[in-house]
Parts: structure tokens; sequence; C-alpha cells
């Protein structure tokens, strides 16, 4: 989809948010306030997204030399520093505008809290379905830890799912490592959700570094997620693999069986175990017992 493409539906349902019906109908047409010069406006602390790909810019900016900005920014006035305004609706439209050399943008202002703003932001990236799964789903816990909402107020906002916000925001929970890798396009936020399931961050970095390198599918992912699981519940080859004694146990038996003319087995785990004896008859037993110095 080209840059034009994607701003021409941009704004759609922002409006219902503010409530402002006319901030739809001047988005819809393209209308702006006013113009602001470029120096004016500020990223917000609201901008779900943390990263930008400059690729994705130089094509908005080529789009922008071509046709101009269509679509305004939305703004407000900026409590922290009066004379500015925050970008809440169209940052990257603001960043490829300073590529091309614009001296001012087209702007729609209007006031709103925090909760408002964020909410604008992340349903205008939303919109566009280019905002990277890890600061889609940092955009709804923002939503919950900052403002209360739950995974129902965000669903009613941004017209997702419920199912969709909980496994989104569940993403959250892998290692930086592999979240980084969710935000470069290396993985798939497919990928991520089946790497939950191995619950290891270690194994999760790992499969996840298999999965770039043998460019795995998510269903391939799945099946090797599976696969993990059930040898580690004992039901397949690491798991008789990890049961082997160690070397040090071995050696202890075999001087214990010598020791004391019997076989010998130590069981353990963490420090905690058992040693087992095995005997063949009472007279064994007897002659066992008086080794050991019992009478």
């Amino acid at each position: 989809m080209s840059a034009l493409g994607s701003e021409s539906r941009l704004g759609r349902g922002i409006g219902a948010l503010l409530e402002d019906a006319s901030l739809q109908a001047a988005l819809d047409q393209g209308r702006a306030d006013a113009a602001l010069p470029v120096t004016k406006l500020m990223p917000s602390a609201a901008q779900p997204r943390r990263s930008f790909d400059q690729a994705e810019l130089e094509s908005m900016a080529a789009s922008i030399r071509e046709h101009g900005v269509l679509t305004p920014l939305i703004v407000r006035p900026s409590q922290a520093q009066p004379g500015m305004y925050e970008i809440i609706g169209g940052e990257r439209r603001w960043r490829a505008a300073q590529l091309v050399g614009l001296a001012e943008v087209p702007v729609i202002v209007r006031e709103m809290s925090d909760s408002k703003a964020l909410e604008i932001a992340l349903v205008d990236n939303i919109q566009r379905q280019d905002l990277n799964a890890i600061d889609e789903a940092s955009g709804y816990l923002n939503l919950m830890n900052q403002f209360n909402y739950t995974h129902e107020d965000i669903a009613r906002v941004t017209g997702k799912s419920r199912s969709h916000i909980s496994n989104m925001i569940r993403l959250l929970a892998l290692p930086e490592s592999v979240k980084v890798l969710v935000t470069e396009g290396a993985l798939s936020m497919g990928h991520a959700r089946t790497l939950l399931g191995l619950g290891d961050a270690e194994r999760q970095l790992a499969i996840a570094r298999d999965i770039i390198k043998k460019q795995l599918s998510v269903r391939d992912t799945e099946a090797l997620v599976q696969s993990i699981n059930a040898e580690l519940a004992g039901d397949g080859p690491v798991s008789r693999k990890r049961s082997r004694k160690d070397e040090i146990t071995q050696e202890l038996e075999k001087r214990l069986s010598a020791v004391l003319g019997y076989r010998a087995q130590i069981q353990h785990k963490e420090g905690v175990g058992h040693l087992r004896i095995a005997f063949d008859s009472s007279d064994e037993l007897a002659a066992l017992l008086a080794r050991l110095g019992v009478q």
C-alpha cells in the first residue's frame, strides 16, 4: 500500500473518540485548522510507536513531495512547553515532511486529556496496520497502568476483540532480546505468541534465533514448541537424556558398590534423594548388614 493510500484512510473513527463530528469531517476532507511550523511541533509521550522505519519514511516523503500533506496532523497545545504543540496523530508525516524540507504542515488543534491522547495515538497507528506488535501491546498496557482501562475498555476504543488485546499484552512477557526481534520485524506476532508456550527465557531466545536462521513458518514453530514441551515432560529423547546420571554420581555408585560388594544406586535431585542397595536373598542381606556393622 502506498503512503498516499494509507494517508487517505487515516482518522476514520478518531472523531468519534473525541465525540467531535467536526474533527471527523475535517480529517475525512483533509481540512486543517491552520498550518504550523514544523519547529513548533514535538512528539508526544502518548505516541505508542518507538521505532520508525527509514525506508517507509522516505517513501512517505516521496508522496508528500508530489502531493503534499493530504491529511492534517492532530495536535494539542503542550502543557510542558508553552507555544509548542504535541503531535497526537501524524508523527510519521511530520518526520517525512522534514525530510522533504517543508517549513509548515497542516494541523487540527484540539484540547484533550492524556488518556484521550493515548487512545487517539493508538487508533491512529492501529488503523494503518503498520504498528509493530510490541509497540501496540505497550500502548495497551499504558492505558491499563496509567488510566485504569480494562481489556474490555481497550477493545471498545480500538475496535479489536478482547482476546486480541489479551494476547497482545501477553507478548510483553517475552524476554527483551526476543521483543527486540519482533520490533525489528525479524519475528512475526504469530511466532512470538508461539514462543510464549516455552516459558523459559533462554529457550525462547534460542528458538527465536532458530526461527530466523531456518526461516521457520508459524506452523513449523508451533510443531517445534510442542515437540520440545513433550520432551521436557518426559515423552521424548530430551527427557531421557536428562534422566541419565551425571558422571560424578555414576562414579560414586561404582565405588560404593565395590566397597559393599553389592550393587548400589543413588537417586537425587537438588541435594535430596535416596540410596538403594540391591540383594538377592536373606543370606546376602545378613552379610550386607554385617559389613555395615548392623547386628
